[in-house]
């Protein structure tokens, strides 16, 4: 797997935004944190990486309310069902003989069970629908459904970060699980589709990759 390094930040002014911690890879393979404050609204051009994946929501229906656009949230209730689904477009510069399953995965429950495999295999330059069919939090707050893609065979080793071609089955809690993403991250994957984030293509072997993200907030009240 490449690593992948940020070329340029090409902003337009699409939605409304007023605080985004970004983190950009360096050359020497370090980070560095930067908040821009005070912005109307803001999203990132694909052009900000070579090679990318990306996944933006259009729309999102849960127990029956539809919510457009891109950053789509819902209150649901302690416990209870969390049913619909969701269009997606998919974009990618990568070539068509990758396979690009569209996995899901809440941010709570058991991480090793709770994701699922919505599209088997996906076209750049298409809308998709996933079907939502889960159970909300017992504790009040606020959670993520997220949803992303990358060039793997299946939605564990999406959901898991674990290559396909890393020497054996998929990994879990091993730092880098979607599961376990900071809303910082979460928050760049919606606002960009896209996210910079560490993929397993080996034993203890990390790389950086660009995966297709987004996420539904569900706030649990």
């Amino acid at each position: 797997m490449k690593k992948f390094i940020v070329i340029s930040m090409l902003i337009c002014f699409v939605a409304l935004v007023y605080a985004v911690t970004m983190r950009i890879n360096l050359n020497d393979g370090s980070y560095e944190d930067f908040e821009i404050t005070n912005i109307e609204s803001i999203t990132f051009s694909p052009t900000t990486y070579d090679e990318y994946r990306m996944l933006v929501l259009q729309n999102a229906t849960i127990n029956g309310q539809t919510v457009t656009g891109n950053a789509p949230e819902f209150i649901v209730a302690p416990g209870g069902n969390i049913t619909g689904n969701c269009e997606v477009y998919f974009e990618t510069t990568f070539p068509g003989s990758h396979v690009f399953p569209l996995a899901l995965t809440p941010n709570w429950g058991d991480k090793q069970n709770v994701y699922w495999q919505a599209q088997n295999d996906m076209s750049s330059g298409n809308n998709y629908t996933a079907v939502i069919d889960i159970v909300a939090p017992s504790i009040p707050g606020t959670y993520y459904l997220l949803l992303a893609v990358n060039s793997e065979y299946n939605a564990g080793q999406i959901a898991s970060a674990t290559h396909w071609s890393s020497d054996g089955p998929i990994v879990w809690d091993d730092g880098n699980d979607l599961f376990d993403l900071e809303v910082s991250d979460i928050n760049i994957g919606i606002s960009s589709g896209m996210l910079l984030h560490p993929m397993l293509v080996g034993p203890e072997v990390f790389s950086d990759c660009v995966f297709g993200l987004t996420a539904i907030k569900i706030i649990v009240q």
